[in-house]
């Protein structure tokens, strides 16, 4: 087994005894221990004992991994050999420990938003999905053979696609909850519970790209695709991607706005490294999508600059930087805040319904309203030790970098044990 990615597995080995076996089949597992009576009632109608299995998960510590330690494992999984199936077999184990720990964090959460927040019907939605999850996961026997490797690889395909709407559903309940305050979309609420409420939703944002980046990756590796070890390109090209992320953006533009800008791309057309396309996808999508709204709604379509896009990056770099420029006319300095918030939204009941597919974006909606582009494009950029940076010059435009670990060797954030779930 590969020794980078050992110590996890033997992490999630050590897990409490909730996390060995079902709580619904387990004749000989220790009873989950009880909430302390100071627990409140959860609001989203779990059951009792979800409750306590629940909290008994979520006052374990999640098993943060890099993407090297992705890379290198999922590459003894690529291995036509005797050891090929064993290692999925780890894999799968490790999820089967590790999934319901970082769920129930989650929905510990979602039970304890301040100002009543949980009692949102959309946020009590995802709490329950969650709960759901959990339960169907520790319900499932030990992986010990390929066939209840398989078996799980099949359930976490399943609750991929029952958690693809969570996103929406919980930009909707936010959207609800400002209402019920009498807050408009575009104002803020009071500032010390739109922070507490904004540093929620930033560690719920992250932890929920990583559950769904470890289910991908497993999934992933039942498939190979050649010059890929599970969702890992081996040979990701940052200005490729770019190119489709323009392209996408252009014709989302000229389907808004009835014209899009130019956009000239800069870079090595040759530099590639280990990366997920799908993450340097969105972020560039996100960042050109918004200079040329920009550009557009200040020039209109009489010649409109161009947008440009600079790719730079080397074998001896240490990130990958994706510089994204614009004429848009930038904005106020005192407005940065906004660009990271997520709650100042045109969305209203029509943007919503636009996700009816369930789907949390695609090139057609692709969070269009909803105000989540750049704080999650933020996210995803720092998931494996990057950053993303805006830095307007009001009355002429605006540069946004994004910058890449190109040896994505730093583990994804770990958040904390939710206080609630503390002993």
């Amino acid at each position: 087994m590969n020794r980078a990615f050992r110590p996890v597995v033997r992490s999630a080995r050590a897990h409490g005894a909730a996390a060995r076996h079902a709580s619904s089949a387990a004749a000989t597992k220790p009873a989950p221990k009880a909430a302390p009576a100071s627990r409140p009632r959860f609001v989203s109608g779990l059951s009792a004992t979800q409750q306590k299995l629940v909290y008994d998960l979520a006052s374990e510590r999640q098993t943060s991994v890099s993407l090297l330690q992705l890379y290198k494992f999922g590459l003894l999984a690529a291995k036509e050999d005797d050891d090929q199936q064993e290692t999925l077999i780890q894999a799968a184990h490790f999820l089967h420990k590790e999934l319901p720990i970082r769920m129930s964090h989650r929905i510990v959460e979602l039970e304890h938003l301040p100002d009543n927040l949980s009692e949102s019907p959309a946020v009590q939605k995802v709490a329950k999905w969650y709960a759901d999850s959990v339960e169907q996961m520790m319900a499932h026997p030990e992986i010990t053979d390929p066939e209840t490797e398989q078996s799980l690889t099949r359930m976490i395909t399943a609750i991929y696609g029952r958690h693809s709407a969570t996103l929406v559903t919980m930009a909707r309940g936010i959207a609800e909850f400002k209402h019920s305050k009498g807050v408009g979309t575009t104002m803020p609420l009071p500032e010390e519970l739109e922070s507490a409420v904004q540093r929620f939703l930033d560690g719920f944002y992250s932890s929920r790209i990583g559950i769904r980046t470890l289910i991908e990756q497993h999934i992933a590796l039942h498939n190979p695709q050649e010059g890929h070890v599970g969702i890992i390109n081996t040979h990701s090209n940052p200005v490729e991607i770019c190119r489709g992320a323009v392209a996408d953006a252009q014709i989302m533009c000229e389907r808004e706005l009835g014209d899009a800008p130019e956009a000239t791309i800069y870079g090595d057309d040759a530099f590639t490294f280990n990366y997920i396309d799908s993450h340097i996808h969105h972020i560039v999508f996100e960042l050109v999508k918004n200079a040329m709204r920009a550009v557009i709604e200040r020039h209109g379509d009489d010649s409109p600059p161009p947008v440009r896009v600079i790719v730079a990056a080397g074998s001896q770099h240490e990130d990958v930087v994706i510089k994204v420029s614009d004429e848009g006319g930038g904005i106020p300095r005192s407005g940065m805040k906004r660009v990271w918030s997520y709650f100042y939204t045109s969305a209203n009941s029509g943007t919503f319904d636009a996700f009816s597919d369930g789907a949390d974006f695609s090139t057609n909606t692709p969070l269009a309203g909803l105000g989540y582009g750049l704080p999650l494009s933020r996210l995803y950029a720092r998931y494996f030790g990057g950053d993303l940076q805006v830095i307007p010059m009001q009355g002429y435009g605006t540069d946004a970098y994004c910058f890449l670990k190109r040896v994505a060797d730093a583990t994804e954030p770990e958040p904390p044990v939710p206080a609630e779930a503390r002993a």
